[in-house]
This record gives structure tokens, sequence and C-alpha cells, in this order.
């Protein structure tokens, strides 16, 4: 009896372990799945990898595809010096008495001066694309270029172009590696990328990261038709990296890394790199013509904001306003107004001013380029042939000053939206000039004739571009101390007619300035 019972337990005992083992190998989450879908041992190639949400990650397979587009891409990355040479300042006192244009004690003074940075080779003879801040005040031979695979090579400056930043160079050389050239249009943010550089002199370095946004405009470039459109990544960009490659997981160049915004002058997790199809763009010019042929509007813009979208009528926030129109320029020929919102360029959707930028560059001088527009209330399409740079308006344009360009009104010298009288919490609203105004609080009031408050300043205004700032106070409006919120209105109105004024401002800081509010008279 004891020894059936006995059986019966080991019997149990047996099945049990049976069961829990063709359970444990049934059960799918527990054991890990390649992202393709195949077997762990079949890793893809490069490009052709899916991932989808709910797969269990190959931690091996995704680090085996980075090894592969790093090995890939590293040898179309150089590393780039720069000399140039500076002049120290030539000491000038009772123990140093000498000509400072005599040459014998000027070559004391001048001393080389080098800098370093990244390129990526486009193409076999040797056409290599880099940044022009990277290339920028070279003396002539200045420039060498260091393969990954430690040839060297003085390398000739084809052309550069500042208003995005690069430039392109041509070494003597054949049977070079390439850089394959991606779609940056087709960049996603949250994607995989790599950037290859050589920061800090450390060359043929790899980061990795993400694409944290794109169209972004951070005002790094210092040029009046600068064109920012740039890709943000948080893949680690240090000084050294400029004018590198910035790569998808196909080992395509997505972008070439320009920037960082930082505090401390090193990574801190916001990397800028400007697209690939500008790249491919400005270098083709470059290197057929040397110089970029640009196309141009002849338009001053602006974002159009929250507020502007509903005094328009626009269903939602987009576009840019055109805020002035050059004389002669290709937008003044195709009738587009002032107050104009340029919804699309070329049928692509337009959602800031350095979008639209960036999308006329597409372009050629003398091309016809259909625009979707939005004006009282409705949309239009209107088609711009583009001036170049050469056009008489352009070049008037180019040379002149900010203080040249007095803002246009449009035809009538009207604005170009109505002028609401009173807002409901009893500041008044003229959107001609930009500028909500309010009364003062009881205890900024100094006595009769103290001002009104600026509560607001309407983005991409007259007000806005003239630096007035949200918080001063209006003390007076031309010769006319400003007394009361009524009075500043009526003054405001009938300056309007007079095509602008001059105010007298103290800002939050406590200082008072005066700012010239004029527009030109057609």
């Amino acid at each position: 009896m004891r020894r059936a019972r006995w059986f019966w337990v080991v019997g149990l005992l047996l099945v049990g372990m049976l069961l829990g083992v063709l359970l444990v190998s049934s059960w799918g989450p527990l054991r890990p799945r390649p992202l393709w879908g195949g077997s762990e041992s079949e890793v893809p190639p490069i490009g052709q990898a899916t991932y989808e949400v709910g797969d269990v990650a190959s931690v091996h397979a995704l680090n085996e595809l980075f090894v592969r587009v790093a090995r890939q891409v590293k040898p179309t990355v150089v590393y780039i010096t720069v000399e140039s040479r500076g002049r120290a300042a030539l000491p000038q006192d009772r123990f140093h008495q000498f000509d400072p244009n005599d040459p014998r004690w000027r070559q004391f003074f001048e001393r080389p001066r080098q800098g370093a940075g990244s390129g990526v080779i486009l193409t076999p003879d040797g056409y290599i694309v880099t940044n022009n801040h990277v290339v920028e005040g070279a003396d002539e031979g200045g420039i060498r270029v260091q393969l990954a695979d430690k040839r060297e090579f003085v390398a000739r400056l084809v052309g550069r172009d500042p208003s995005t930043d690069l430039a392109v160079l041509k070494i003597e050389a054949r049977g070079l590696p390439t850089i394959a050239i991606g779609n940056s249009d087709a960049v996603q943010v949250g994607e995989w990328v790599l950037a290859i550089g050589n920061p800090f002199r450390l060359t043929s370095t790899v980061t990795a990261g993400i694409v944290s946004a794109t169209g972004r405009n951070v005002g790094v470039i210092n040029e009046r038709f600068g064109i920012e459109d740039f890709i943000q990544t948080d893949a680690a960009i240090n000084p050294g990296n400029s004018g590198g490659a910035l790569v998808n997981l196909r080992g395509e160049l997505i972008g070439i890394n320009t920037a960082i915004a930082t505090e401390g002058g090193s990574y801190e997790g916001y990397g800028f790199a400007i697209p690939s199809n500008m790249v491919r763009r400005i270098v083709e010019d470059l290197i057929r013509y040397g110089t970029v042929r640009r196309g141009f509007i002849g338009v001053e813009i602006a974002d159009v904001d929250d507020a502007l979208a509903r005094r328009a009528g626009l269903s939602r926030v987009t576009g840019v306003v055109i805020n002035r129109i050059l004389p002669g320029g290709a937008a003044e020929k195709a009738g587009l107004r002032v107050g104009d919102i340029i919804l699309q360029v070329g049928g692509e959707d337009v959602e800031a001013a350095n979008h639209l930028q960036s999308k006329v560059l597409k372009y050629r001088p003398g091309d016809r380029v259909p625009l979707l527009v939005w004006r009282d209330g409705r949309s239009l399409s209107v088609e711009v042939v583009l001036q170049g740079p050469e056009a008489a308006p352009i070049q008037q344009w180019a040379q002149s000053t900010p203080e040249d360009n007095p803002d246009t009104l449009g035809q009538e010298d009207l604005p170009p939206f109505p002028l609401p009288d009173v807002d409901e919490s009893g500041g008044a609203v003229l959107s001609a000039w930009g500028l909500v105004l309010e009364p003062l609080d009881p205890a900024q009031e100094e006595g009769p004739g103290s001002g009104v408050r600026i509560r607001s300043v309407l983005p991409g205004s007259l007000a806005a571009r003239r630096g007035l700032e949200p918080g001063s106070v209006l003390l007076a409006i031309g010769r006319r101390p400003v007394r009361s919120l009524e009075e500043a209105r009526r003054a405001l109105l009938e300056a309007l007619q007079r095509g602008g004024t001059l105010l007298k401002v103290r800002r939050p800081d406590g200082g008072v300035l005066y700012y010239d509010l004029y527009w030109a008279r057609r």
C-alpha cells in the first residue's frame, strides 16, 4: 500500500515538471525575438531592419547595426586643419621703439593660428563638404585634409556659402570612399542617428542619439540672407565636429553637423545639423558655378501666431505673413501685398519663416514658383518668377540697412487688418502698430501724464521689429505726453495717417529710450 502511494507521488511530480517545461518553452514573451522576425544569427542588411512596438529588442542585433553603420561611414569623414596668420598687437612704449611696418620686426609678431574641423567626402575624385566657418579666413594653401587612412592632402577651396554655412573643398585623389546622401525631408523625430567627426581633435569619433526635432532656427548664422532649417539631435556634438556627418541607420547622410546650443562651450544635449537636401542643393551650385545661384521672392516675412491667425480668419496657426514687399521685386510684380499670408510654396506647407526660405532655396533665379496665399479670408494661387542676386532690387536690398528699408503698408497705405478699438479687458489693440496698451496700475502712476503700459507686442509687427518690449511704459507720442489710454489710442491712429511717429518709452529696466515707428508711403 505504501509502495503504491509512493509511485503516485513520483508520477505526479514528473507530470508537473513536464507541464512546466512545456509552458515555459511555449510562452513567447520569455524568449527574446529578433527585431526583424528571423533568427538571432540573421543580421539584416543596413536599412532593412524593422522596429515595431511590442517586439522584444535584441541588444546584440541593434549593436551590430550600429557597428556596421559606423564601419561603413567612418572612411568617408575627414579631419580638416586650417591655418591662418593673425597679427599680435605691437607694443608701443619707451622700451619698444621701432617702425611697425618694418618687416624685420613684423615677423616676430605674426603668429599662425590653427583651427580644426571635419568634412565629408562626396565624390571619388575628392570633392568634400564642410562648414563655411571651419575654413573661413584660411590662408592660401592653409587647408589640409587627413583621411581616415592617415593620408594627408592640401585642399583647394572650391566655393563657400555663408548664408547656409557650407563650403566645398577639393583634393587631388582618386577612388575615395563616398557617403550616400539620404532624403532629409523623410527624417522623423525619434529615429536613431550617428554623428561622426573629430571633436577636440579626437579623429573618427562616433556618437549616437536620436533626432530631437526638425526645422530648427537657432540664430547661429549671422548673415543678412542666412537660412537655418536645422535637424536637432542629442547625439554628442562638440567643437571639431563641425562639418562632420549625421547619418541614419541606413548609413545615409541626413545632415552636416554645424552647431551646438551650450552655456559651457561643449556638449549639453543640443546639437544641430544642416539637412542633406539643402546640402545637396548648395554643393551642386558651388561645384558647378563656385557660388550659389539663389532665387529671391523679395519680401520680408514673420511667423504667424495665434492672435494673427484669428484676426486673419485662418482655421489654424500656419504660414508666414508678409511685412514688407521689395519695390521692383518678384513679389511686387506677382501682385503680392503686405499682410498676405503665404501658406504653401510649390505645394509644400509653410509653417515658419525659415521653412519658406529653405523651400525657396530649392529653386533658382528665373524659376516660376507657385504660392498659395491667404488674403481677405480666402486662399488664392499666385505664381512668382524668382529674381537672382544680380537683379537691381536685390542688390539694393542687400547693400541697405534696416533703417534704409522703412515698412510699407500696401497700395493705399492702410494696415493689413482691421483696427479693433478696445478689447474686452479694457486694453486698446492697435494691430497696425503691433501694440496692445492698457492703463497703468495705480502703483505705477507717477501723477498726470505718467503714460500707459504696453501689455504685449504682436510678433512680427512693426513695434516688435523696432525692439519694443512688453511691460514698458509709453510716455509720449511725438511731442505729446500720454495722459490716458484713450489719448494714446487717438494719437497713434492720427500718426498712422502721417506715416509714423516717434515714441518715448520707459523700458522695464527703468531706462528711457526713443523708438521711431515710421512707414514709407508709396
